[in-house]
Parts: C-alpha cells; structure tokens; sequence
C-alpha cells in the first residue's frame, strides 16, 4: 500500500512510504526510477506513471510533482523496483548482443523504444529463440508434435489498465514490446500450430466486455494475420460475478472453432448450469 508523507495537501508530494518493497535490489540507481501509482484516493495527482528517486529501502519521492488534494490513508497500489530481466544469463547476452549492458527498465510500461528499441527488440528475441528450442527438442523426439502458445492479452495490454476501485496495473508498453515478438503476429514463419487467447482479468476483474472482444480478435486484427482456424481462446469462470456467457457468444460470434475454460473445478464450485450456451445473439456483459 501507499502512503503519503508530509504536511502540504496541495504541495508537492514529497514522500511516499512503501511497504516491504526492496527498492535498492540489484544495480538499481535511487534517482529517476519509475513507478507506476493507482487508486491513491484524495490526491490522485499521486497516480499514473511517476519517475521517482529513492530516499531509503521504504520510501521514494515523486519528481516534479504536484498535489491536488488531500491523501485518503490506506488507499492505491505501487509497482515498479525493476524488471526481471537481470539475471547472469540475460546479462551476458545482452552484452554479447548489444555491446553494452541492458537498459534499466523499471515498470511494465516503460518506453519501450529507448535506444531505438534495441534493447526490447533483443529481449524479444530471447523469448523466440528459448520457444524455437524447445519446439525442436520436442520434434526431435515427437516428429508430429503440436505447438500452441497461450498469450495473455490483458498482461500484454497495450496500455497499463487499471480502475479506481481495482487499482492493479495490467498490461504496458514494455509488457507488449517484449512479449510478443514480431513473428508471432502470424502464423507463417512462427512455427505454431496455434495461437490461444486469453485475458481471464477483463471478464473474471475489470468486467470489460470491450478489451474481452479485442483480445478475442487479435489474432486476426491487423497487423495480426492469424486465420480463426487457429485461434482458440480462453474465457474465465472462477468467480461468482463472471459474466462468462457473454465472453463465450462473443466468441462463438466471432467464429472462434475452439472456447476454452478456466477452470473446470470453478463450474462445478460454481454450479454454472449445463449445456452450455448455444445460441448465437447479443451478448449484454453486467
């Protein structure tokens, strides 16, 4: 949780105390870091995307800032200290790659395009690369194996989303410079069988029925090129407020040939009644 410090409501907002998070692990520098603030209540200037400088392992100020009201204790959320991009391995190849150390990320929605996208570009390709290895080691063993990726599109938003009343960021600029990587937005030349779908957050959380539908499509949204034959997806019915009908006739709507759950042992906790919708209609999302 977040708390602000210092007497000046309106003043800048001086200090923020930050609660068992390690603000100086690994190489990372106090000045300039980056932070991303949600549901600060009272002085919700406090919120968004912050750069910061580090004053002890607990607290940070916020640079440039300037308050707008009076903070509401015990309200918003705090994410940033560093990107788990670090290790001995990464950090190697990375100055293998680019000559240089890795570029110090902070947040899920770090500019991606710091030194001309070098650095995420190289991360990306990591990811392709340890998936294109481990689909040979499998072929090599099971010629006709299959290969599905299952993608987040609400982890991989393209902006960080959050609300008031459920201030826990998805999604990001960095997020979705570095875990999508280009060959995957087609199926030629990415060596997948298919491309699943899903974004348990916007049905099972946010309850938004319009990120549900892009997350659906993308796949086949340009620049995507995916044909729906091999585009299965993911819907969520783990809680007792899922409105997981809706996100099922939107994909059949859709023409999605596969709808999958998550999870079977929720519809029996639930007692979500059987069969299944069948019938293709509006779908209204509450």
């Amino acid at each position: 949780m977040v708390f602000q410090r210092g007497p000046e409501p309106r003043g800048g907002i001086r200090e923020l105390d930050v609660a068992d998070f390690d603000w100086y692990g690994g190489s990372a520098q106090p000045v300039d870091q980056r932070a991303i603030l949600a549901g600060v209540q009272g002085n919700t200037a406090a919120n968004g995307d912050q750069t910061i400088t580090v004053t002890d392992t607990t607290h940070f100020t916020l640079n440039g800032s300037s308050g707008n009201g009076n903070y509401v204790g015990g309200t918003g959320t705090c994410s940033g200290g560093g990107m788990a991009y670090y290790d001995a391995y990464t950090a190697q190849a990375a100055e293998t790659a680019l000559g240089r150390s890795l570029a110090a990320f902070y947040t899920q929605d770090d500019d991606p395009t710091v030194n001309g996208s070098a650095d995420t570009n190289f991360l990306a390709s990591l990811i392709k690369s340890h998936i294109d290895a481990i689909r040979t080691a499998v072929l090599a063993a099971y010629s006709s194996a299959k290969f599905e990726l299952l993608w987040p599109f609400d982890v991989n938003f393209t902006t960080c989303y959050y609300t008031p009343d459920v201030p826990y960021p998805q999604g990001g600029r960095l997020n979705r410079a570095v875990n999508l990587p280009s060959q995957y937005l087609a199926q030629t030349g990415s060596g997948l069988d298919r491309l699943k779908m899903e974004a348990l957050s916007w049905g099972a959380t946010y309850r938004n029925f319009t990120n549900a539908q892009a997350a659906i499509a993308f796949p086949a949204t340009a620049p995507g090129s995916w044909p729906l034959s091999a585009t299965p997806y993911l819907i969520p019915w783990f809680n007792g407020g899922c409105p997981w009908r809706s996100e099922f006739l939107q994909a059949l709507n859709q023409s999605i040939p596969l709808v999958c759950s998550w999870a079977f042992d929720h519809f029996c906790l639930f007692s979500w009644p059987l069969p299944l919708p069948k019938q293709v209609g509006r779908a209204t999302f509450l």
